[in-house]
Parts: C-alpha cells; sequence; structure tokens
C-alpha cells in the first residue's frame, strides 16, 4: 500500500517500524512504556474501551478499518502488508495493528477483585481476565510470577478484557489488598457447593503447579476447591477453574 497524501495519513517511518517491533518484547514495553495490539477486533475494543492510543498503523480498508480510522483520536499511519505483518506477533495482523500506553499503576477499586499469583502461561492470564472482565470483575493484580499482562498474547487472549477493568502489577499485591476479605483456591478448601464469598471479595489464583503462594495462605479469609470425578486427571486448568470459581461467585 502506497501512501496517499490526500488521506490525511502519514507513513509509518523506520524508526517507527522498529518502536512496534520492541513491544514484543518486555524490554521494548518498558522502555517505550508501551504495548501492542493487533487485529481488527481488538483495536476496535481499545478504541471503544478508552485505551490511551500512541497511534495506528494500518494497510487494510474495509468498513471496520475505516470506521476506527474515524474514532481514533490518535495519528493513523499508512504502511504496506509487509511492513504490518512484520511488526506484529500475531501469524495475521489483519492489516491493523495499534500501541497504547501502558497504564499508571491504578488504586484497586472497591467491588470484587482476582489475583493471580505465578500464573505464568500467557494465555491463561489472557482468559482469566476476559472471564473476569465477563462477570464484573473490577480489578485484576498479576502477582510476581504472573505472566506480564501486556504481553501480545495476553492482550489477544484477553479479547478486550483488558480495556473493562483496573489491571494491576503489584509486587506487594498482599499489603496492597489489606483489609479486603481474600479467598484462595486449593485442593483442601471447602467444596464450591460451601462457599460463600462476599460480592467486593478477592480471589486468588494460583499456579498449577505450585498453587499460592504462602503470603496468600496465611493472609486469606478462607478457601475453596473445585471437586471432581476423574482419576487419571489431577487438576482443572487455571482459566477453567477461575472461570467455574467467578461464575458461582458473581454469576
Amino acid at each position: 500500500m502506497k501512501f496517499d497524501a490526500s488521506s490525511g495519513e502519514r507513513p509509518l517511518t523506520s524508526r517507527r517500524r522498529s518502536e512496534y517491533r520492541s513491544l514484543v518484547r518486555a524490554k521494548g514495553r518498558r522502555e517505550l512504556g508501551q504495548y501492542l495490539i493487533e487485529g481488527v477486533r481488538a483495536v476496535e475494543a481499545a478504541v471503544l474501551g478508552g485505551a490511551e492510543l500512541v497511534d495506528v498503523v494500518v494497510s487494510a480498508s474495509g468498513d471496520r478499518v475505516d470506521r476506527i480510522r474515524a474514532m481514533a483520536s490518535c495519528p493513523v499511519l499508512s504502511a504496506s502488508t509487509r511492513d504490518v505483518e512484520a511488526i506484529g506477533d500475531a501469524k495475521t495482523s489483519q492489516g491493523i495493528v495499534a500501541a497504547a500506553r501502558i497504564p499508571a499503576p491504578a488504586t484497586v477499586p472497591a467491588g470484587p477483585v482476582l489475583v493471580l499469583d505465578g500464573v505464568q502461561d500467557p494465555g491463561n492470564v489472557g482468559t482469566l481476565i476476559r472471564t473476569a472482565a465477563w462477570f464484573g470483575v473490577q480489578a485484576v493484580i498479576c502477582a510476581d510470577g504472573t505472566a506480564d499482562p501486556w504481553q501480545p498474547k495476553v492482550v489477544r487472549s484477553s479479547q478486550g478484557g483488558l480495556w473493562d477493568l483496573a489491571v494491576v502489577r503489584s509486587p506487594d499485591p498482599v499489603g496492597l489488598l489489606a483489609g479486603r476479605s481474600m479467598f484462595i483456591a486449593d485442593m483442601r478448601g471447602v467444596p464450591l457447593s460451601e462457599w460463600r464469598p462476599e460480592p467486593d471479595a478477592v480471589l486468588v489464583l494460583g499456579s498449577e503447579a505450585h498453587g499460592v503462594s504462602q503470603a496468600f495462605r496465611e493472609a486469606s479469609a478462607g478457601s475453596v476447591h473445585i471437586a471432581g470425578r476423574g482419576t487419571a486427571t489431577e487438576s482443572l486448568n487455571v482459566s477453567v477453574a477461575g472461570g467455574i470459581l467467578m461464575a458461582a461467585w458473581l454469576g
């Protein structure tokens, strides 16, 4: 796609292309304070969800892309299809990518909160953010050892959920949530049918390998488990377990 001066769009520069490409890595996101959004649906959700977009890069056209062009309150840059594919992380960019500013650390709002403690798989983190947004969770807290919520796979997996709630990375989530009623998912907890958390409680999910850390165990008001009937399966995937727990709690 050649740059058309009559469109009012500027061409993507080589410097900005390099900056975009760096957003695939944690170092690049940290240095620029930005993260990558890929694909028509995700960029549209980011615009509608109030993400602070730095710019949008397009090589495609069509009704939805043109609508994004019209709605975006940031520069729109024109690029070749090859350039857009090269700066993205997904197998296909659908001809549009965007960069947004990583939000400054936020205070935790009132209402239900989900904590991810050492959940390392980005697909699980994104799915849990998506599910939390669906059930009206107000904030997702990512403790140390949890996948970066701003990495491309998490952004894709969240399916727009990132812009429906607060996402906070914290080295001291226990201190951040002091005074809140906190429950952990644990195999030794009460059965799900007996779990009665308050609507504004905190649910903590740990990694499938190691569970919830000791600091959360000591701070929790109780624990809950999901009973199963399988004999060969050791546990549920954390995103599946989280969905079941949030449905029981907030559904």
